[in-house]
């Protein structure tokens, strides 16, 4: 932070750098997909008051910015019909029942035969969609607004807004604009952040996001 941003150190966390966020320029969809869970697990912690784990979820990823996972789960292609981890299945579970996201659940007898299992399959998600009245997503996002994200530095914007809240913390919009963008020259910082950053951070809130971007490949 330069001399002249004195002022905003107290509302800078100890270990935030925005550089530590640069790797979103190379970031695919799933990259995308998983850095955008570990912050919608820390706002589903600070919605449940649990802001002991909270705290420690959004330190992880300040102090880590982002990465590209090369573990072999993030090897493999995402399908839409795949196995989840247990933290996982009970992030899920919670979203359903507090957002409606469109999630359902079914349990499936693995000795029948794949031509019934399939069939029964199917109907049951076309019945299930009718029900919820939920309708499969079309709209996938271009390489184009995957490079908007990283230049909005959206991630970095939601860690700081995170940990603001969780320690109490009340700087303006204007203050939060100039560390995002300390290098800024498109206009004010508060305007920076209104045309991008807070854009993107509902974006990554909203009901269809996370299915959108999990189910892309």
């Amino acid at each position: 932070m330069s001399n002249h941003d004195v002022e905003l150190l107290k509302f800078v966390p100890p270990e935030f750098c925005i550089d530590k966020y640069k790797l979103t320029a190379q970031f695919s969809a799933k990259d995308w997909w998983q850095a955008s869970l570990d912050r919608r697990v820390v706002a589903l912690l600070i919605l449940d008051g649990d802001t002991e784990h909270a705290r420690n979820r959004n330190l992880q990823n300040i102090s880590s910015g982002v990465y590209i996972d090369k573990q072999q789960t993030f090897q493999r292609k995402f399908e839409p019909v795949d196995s989840f981890k247990q933290w996982m299945y009970d992030f899920l579970t919670n979203e359903k029942v507090k957002n409606q996201a469109g999630i359902s659940f079914a349990t499936i007898d693995l000795s029948v035969s794949d031509d019934l299992l399939f069939k029964s399959f199917k109907e049951w998600v076309d019945e299930e969609r009718i029900r919820t009245n939920t309708s499969a997503e079309k709209k996938s996002f271009s390489p184009s607004k995957l490079r908007n994200w990283h230049e909005s530095r959206v991630l970095a914007y939601i860690d700081l807004k995170q940990w603001l809240q969780l320690n109490n913390l009340q700087p303006t919009e204007e203050q939060i604009g100039r560390i995002i963008f300390p290098d800024n020259t498109d206009g004010t910082a508060l305007d920076k952040t209104r045309r991008t950053s807070r854009k993107y951070e509902k974006m990554i809130y909203s009901k269809n996001f996370n299915h959108t971007i999990f189910s892309q490949k």
